[in-house]
């Protein structure tokens, strides 16, 4: 090979200092060889992508700051300025990190395709999430086994026939694109999403998910349940000793530790007049709240049983007299809905452990629950059940004998899923980055621009291995995926959520019609 040219020097902003690169191009010197007739080459550049002017190891940092550290593109172009004295503006920060993740989709993606056909084929889970409340869903389809997204679109409704379409892409994706087969499909049990399901994919084991499934037979008692929870909050911000001690409570550790007997007491029916319900709760977080307030109240009158032996001052007997009072009351007040609470408490556990039994077939289990739910509506005669329970039991009936196959069924699939939980995770993931690093409002539109080359990123990638997959990319295959997106995202449907782009597309619109009125006057 003959050299045939040499760049200018250009000069390249590395991590810690900058340097000048030279690119030099060779053909070959053989007159009689055809390659004297093409354009001279050049070797890859080991240091920098062709035509920018930060390095990879630069390149490494941001998408580092990016994904590791969560921190927003004004935060990247900061810190570098602040820790390495480079000048960088946030929209390059952006572009970089839109590359990264083009790139790690290029480098990732064939593999998992390997792994989907090794599992012989796709195991497909199919849920909405709203970015923003009122706003139309953004659905996805992914791979459970391999955690592949295959597709994320805005949909303007949740109609059969929507689905219908977005459903019909995935199967041309699967088929086409990855040239396997769906061998399952978790999905929620609302009716829109099964008939749509069932029409694109009549072959496929549909299954139902648990977490579903508990949400439709419990809507009615959660509902009664929080009912509780505010009903018992209510009373005990009423009662006079709990407003009075608030209002002196001390607020550190240490003054609290030296509070009399009484004001401890009341210290304790102070936060659970504070009771919010927490991740870790039980589902029935009301019934929970109402079993500490019946240990307050037999603490309550354990010290109330004290009262006239000199034990307490004659101020202090009147708080104890006055907290009793209240707190029975409180009590009497969500007995008969704690009751209920508390049985179809009982219920769920004996419905978990059938659920659980992964170990048995398909069949067997759908008929334990429903052998189950005979059962205890014939025990229900005996108890004077609330009407949440009798909702609880319809719903029950109804769920078995309309969905209760699909939800037995991945016993038959090999690696289904119970639950939609990790497709959900997978979405509140790259929600809660793009919400730290982008702001709530334009989350949900990056999502769906961009979002399905997002779902390849490893957080955890040190920066080593960032600089193989920007080094090993496509960049020419990159830019044009990137220049699409950015067109999708000048359509009137994103434009118009976009308060400063909303103002200048209707002052080119109000500038269009005065130009035809314009125009209609002179002709000429």
């Amino acid at each position: 090979m003959k050299v045939q040219a040499r760049s200018k020097p250009h000069v390249i902003v590395g991590k810690n200092e900058d340097y000048s690169v030279i690119t030099v191009y060779r053909r070959c010197g053989n007159s009689s060889c055809p390659g004297t007739f093409e354009k001279p080459i050049a070797p890859e550049n080991p240091y920098v992508m062709r035509g920018y002017d930060y390095d990879y190891e630069v390149q490494a940092l941001i998408c580092e700051l990016r994904f590791k550290h969560c921190k927003t593109q004004k935060e990247i172009a900061e810190y570098l300025h602040e820790q390495h004295g480079i000048w960088i503006d946030e929209t390059t920060v952006g572009d970089t990190i839109k590359l990264y993740e083009v790139g790690c989709g290029q480098k990732f993606k064939p593999e998992i395709v390997g792994k989907i056909k090794q599992n012989g084929g796709i195991l497909l889970t199919v849920d909405a999430m709203e970015p923003l409340k009122g706003e139309p869903p953004i659905y996805m389809a992914r791979d459970e086994l391999s955690g592949l997204k295959i597709l994320v679109e805005k949909l303007p409704n949740q109609k059969e026939a929507t689905l219908e379409i977005f459903l019909l892409k995935v199967k041309r994706s699967v088929e086409e694109e990855l040239g396997v087969k769906v061998i399952g499909i978790m999905a929620d049990a609302e009716k829109e999403q099964v008939a749509s399901i069932q029409k694109v994919f009549p072959d496929a084991k549909l299954m139902s998910c648990e977490r579903h499934f508990y949400q439709n037979v419990l809507k009615e008692p959660l509902e009664i349940d929080r009912h509780v929870m505010v009903v018992i909050r209510a009373a005990l911000r009423k009662l006079t000793d709990v407003k009075k001690y608030k209002a002196r409570a001390p607020k550190s550790k240490k003054d609290l530790e030296l509070l009399p007997f009484i004001d401890k007491v009341l210290d304790a029916i102070l936060a659970l007049s504070n009771w919010s319900r927490k991740p870790r709760d039980p589902a029935f977080s009301g019934l929970e709240l109402r079993g500490r307030l019946v240990d307050v109240l037999g603490l309550v009158r354990k010290i109330y049983a004290e009262i006239g032996t000199g034990l307490f001052s004659k101020a202090e007997e009147k708080i104890i007299i006055r907290l009793k009072k209240g707190l029975e009351k409180c009590s009497a007040t969500t007995s008969r809905a704690a009751a209920g609470l508390a049985r179809i408490k009982e219920y769920l556990e004996r419905i978990k452990a059938i659920l659980d039994a992964d170990n048995e077939p398909a069949g067997v289990g759908l008929e334990r629950l429903r052998m189950l739910h005979e059962a205890l509506v014939k025990a229900s005669v005996e108890v004077k059940m609330t009407r949440f329970e009798h909702s609880f039991m319809n719903e029950l009936g109804k769920y078995i004998e309309t969905k209760g196959e699909r939800l037995f069924i991945h016993r038959d699939v090999k690696g289904a899923p119970r639950t939609n939980n990790n497709h959900e995770l997978e979405h509140l993931r790259l929600k809660h980055l793009l919400r730290r690093t982008i702001g709530h409002g334009a989350a949900s539109y990056y999502l769906l621009g961009h979002g399905s080359h997002m779902m390849f990123v490893n957080p955890q990638e040190r920066p080593e291995g960032i600089k193989k997959i920007l080094q090993g990319m496509d960049l020419s295959l990159a830019k044009k995926i990137i220049a699409e997106e950015k067109n999708s995202r000048t359509t009137i449907s994103i434009i118009m959520h976009v308060r400063d782009k909303w103002k200048e597309k209707l002052a080119g619109l109000q500038d269009y019609l005065m130009d035809l009125k314009r125009a209609k006057i002179n002709p000429s």
